[in-house]
């Protein structure tokens, strides 16, 4: 629906950056199955990016 009313360089980059509220949710509710390091972060980290160069076409 919001991609009816803004543009989709706005509506885009709010939806994706959802996944690091997921991870830090999904570690503070679950702590003992999570298994969160570092390479876990990386991969987060990394297809943020991706989502925002796909977006801006750089």
């Amino acid at each position: 629906m919001a991609l009816g009313v803004a543009p989709i360089t706005i509506v885009e980059p709010i939806q994706r950056s959802t996944i690091i509220f997921r991870v830090i949710f999904g570690w503070l509710l679950n702590r003992q199955h999570e298994i969160i390091n570092s390479t876990v972060l990386f991969g987060i980290l990394l297809s943020v990016i991706g989502v925002y160069l796909i977006i801006y076409q750089i």
